[in-house]
């Protein structure tokens, strides 16, 4: 009789690289966050990435954003805030965004 073990050695080895991945990708995340100030905390309703979509050409980042929890986000994208936003004045940006925040639904995911 015949053992044929090739199928379990195959198994063990996929797992082992699997679990050598987990710990490659925990060292990084730990160096990646040794690298990174904190320099702001957002409330609720605060919004990023504005400065990308004034720009005529594509500019690098100028931060990381981190959530701590769980988050609700809404994307832009920019020609869609090229037609709107971009062309508010703050107060009346301000107004726009009262009215927003008046809509129940939208009420709940923001304090800003």
């Amino acid at each position: 009789m015949d053992i044929d073990f090739k199928g379990d050695i195959v198994a063990t080895l996929l797992e082992k690289k699997a679990e050598f991945e987990n710990e490659i990708a925990e060292l990084i995340a730990k160096r990646d966050e040794k690298l990174l100030d904190q320099v702001s905390t957002m409330a609720t309703g605060t919004g990023f990435g504005e400065l990308a979509l004034l720009k005529d050409r594509l500019m690098p980042r100028a931060a990381t954003i981190k959530c701590m929890g769980s988050c609700h986000l809404a994307v832009m994208s920019k020609s869609s805030y090229t037609k709107v936003l971009a062309k508010i004045d703050p107060r009346q940006s301000k107004k726009l965004i009262d009215f927003f925040k008046s809509i129940p639904f939208l009420a709940k995911h923001s304090t800003m």
